[in-house]
């Protein structure tokens, strides 16, 4: 079969790690299977606290990683670093001096209260996109935000090539539970980005059917049609095997939770929970166990108290194979929405592996979302609404005794869970690329004079 080429534009991409990685990995890793090579533009550096080296090891043959460098900290520091090497020809030195520059460079920029890193990155991502597209008779881009910055690069290869583009927001842009702006410049710069995107975007691809829907009210011009909503997923080669399960022999129930907590993505209502229950149960306090795969932000661990230690692990950000692991070993695994309005256009992406690979869920979320509507219809879920503690801790309690009982663990839709597999998603994601491609005009690959492709 002869495959169509395709332009991933996604700024995070292994050896970068995090939960927003594995839509991209995984899309480059079954878009072959549907008829499309997968190019991967992405960024040059490793300058970031969640690495996950281990995910691009599943990419095949049909697959091609260009990193490029552009002017954001962690590229300046890797490009003076290169330039250090040569002229001393130490690399251990030079690493050294890159790390200590990186983070000068990256305080200097926060300072500034601008958007966002990335967006440093644009302008060479757009010269090396044209050099990809115009080499490798690419027929369709697909960029995939956060970091929002990224759907600039797409609409400037439309703009310039005329060539379809899908932009895929994986994370809303002005709904977003952690929406903040610092400075009326960067509200207006994210509202711009929002409106060019949905304006200019040959489809826009959610992974929440309220966002979806809140996109098409607030502009209202824009045939419904050009928005399509893909889910994230999980996949089945993924699952924990054997001898990599996480053994326990201390007779502790187990609540593992996998994500970082954060702003409104807070563990406050779990804490609280937890201590009322320990509190009013002493034959429990000494069997209950909290794990907690990610990392809590400075804010978060306020509040946290010391003895909170007695049933509370923080294991902080761990590769997505262990992070697999943690969740086929505990004995239930808790999910959580964001609290405020913007929870509701969050499907948080381990839902789906904890509903594939885990147990049962107890889960914090707004009430009449896709979500909760989902996690009931594929069953072994105990759902708690925002606000509601008493119940929360109840639900806490009848899980741990259903677990001394030996009876925790009900039926799971299988059905529903294999809507949800990376492989039919990617299905789903080929059959836009294609309808992109036969609706648009050639794409305009007439080379530049004197252009040589270099990866920087």
């Amino acid at each position: 079969m002869k495959l169509r080429n395709a332009l991933l534009v996604a700024y995070r991409f292994p050896p970068l790690g995090g939960s927003g990685v594995q839509r991209a990995v995984k899309l480059a890793r079954y878009l072959p299977a549907e008829g499309w090579r997968v190019h991967v533009l992405t960024t040059g550096h490793t300058h970031d606290p969640q690495l996950d080296a281990n995910l691009g090891d599943e990419l095949g043959n049909d697959v091609v990683v260009h990193r490029i460098l552009g002017y954001e900290p962690g590229a300046i520091a890797k490009k003076a670093c290169r330039w250090l090497d040569r002229r001393i020809g130490s690399s251990s030195f030079a690493t050294k001096w890159e790390d200590r520059l990186y983070w000068r460079l990256d305080r200097w920029w926060n300072k500034l209260q601008m958007p966002e890193t990335e967006m440093l990155w644009v302008a060479s991502a757009v010269k090396a996109a044209r050099r990809i597209i115009r080499r490798h008779q690419i027929q369709v881009v697909i960029t995939t935000s956060p970091p929002h910055s990224t759907q600039w690069v797409g609409r400037a290869l439309q703009r310039r090539l005329s060539i379809p583009w899908i932009a895929d927001l994986r994370d809303p842009v002005l709904d977003n539970f952690a929406y903040d702006p610092a400075t009326r410049r960067t509200d207006r710069y994210w509202r711009r980005m929002e409106r060019t995107t949905v304006n200019q975007a040959s489809r826009i691809v959610v992974t929440c059917p309220e966002l979806a829907d809140c996109l098409q009210k607030r502009y209202t011009a824009i045939d419904a049609s050009r928005f399509s909503t893909i889910t994230n997923g999980y996949d089945p080669a993924d699952r924990a095997q054997g001898s990599n399960l996480i053994s326990r022999s201390d007779g502790r129930f187990v609540l593992g939770y996998v994500g970082s907590f954060y702003r409104a993505q807070t563990i406050a209502p779990l804490l609280e929970a937890v201590r009322r229950l320990t509190a009013a149960r002493p034959d429990l306090a000494a069997r209950f166990e909290l794990r907690v795969v990610g990392s809590v932000s400075a804010q978060q661990r306020k509040f946290l108290r010391d003895t909170d230690d007695a049933f509370l692990q923080l294991l902080g950000y761990l590769g997505h194979d262990h992070a697999v692991n943690e969740m086929a070993a505990a004995d239930a695994l808790f999910l959580m929405t964001p609290v405020n309005k913007g929870g509701r256009f969050c499907i948080p992406s381990k839902t789906f592996e904890y509903l594939a690979f885990g147990r049962h869920i107890i889960a914090l979320t707004h009430r009449g979302t896709e979500l909760t509507r989902t996690l009931a219809e594929a069953g072994n879920v105990t759902l708690v609404e925002h606000g509601d503690t008493v119940r929360l801790v109840q639900a806490l309690e009848a899980c741990y005794e259903s677990w001394l009982a030996g009876k925790l663990d009900q039926p799971r839709n299988q059905q529903v869970v294999g809507r949800y597999r990376r492989d039919r998603l990617a299905a789903d994601y080929a059959r836009i690329l294609n309808e992109c491609v036969c609706s648009t005009p050639d794409v305009n690959l007439v080379p530049t004079a004197g252009t040589v492709w270099e990866a920087a």
